[in-house]
């Protein structure tokens, strides 16, 4: 039980992946705690993937920006987020960061990479 109270505690101060390692061992260790051990294994996978997606969030809008180096280290710090990230997740950081490093060797970029609003059209001359 006192593995639980740990993991509890790590949990609310936003350490995670350390609170659902302890979950699991509570678990394991056949305390009788099982329902309260996944509840908080499923909490602590819920909010590792929330903070996975709003950093991923950050990085879309540097890339929007054209502070791609910034982008770079967000979706770096999304990648490590390993196996709490869902699969689709994974893979559009996957992509987003070949991308990256194949325009960090063409120095004569000038454009963000990602570009998701229409170009500007000049208004009519007069």
């Amino acid at each position: 039980m006192q593995l639980l109270g740990e993991a509890q505690a790590l949990f609310k101060n936003g350490n995670y992946q350390a609170a659902k390692q302890l979950a699991v061992e509570a678990k394991d260790g056949k305390f009788g705690v099982d329902a309260q051990a996944d509840e908080l294994i499923a909490q602590s996978k819920l909010a590792e993937q929330g903070g996975a997606l709003s950093l991923y969030e950050t990085a879309l809008a540097a890339l929007r920006s054209g502070e791609n180096g910034r982008a770079r280290v967000l979706l770096t710090e999304v990648s490590a987020a390993g196996e709490s990230l869902d699969a689709g997740l994974r893979e559009k950081v996957e992509n987003l960061l070949a991308k990256l490093s194949t325009t960090r060797r063409s120095p004569t970029r000038k454009r963000p990479l990602a570009t998701f609003k229409t170009p500007r059209r000049s208004p009519p001359r007069s």
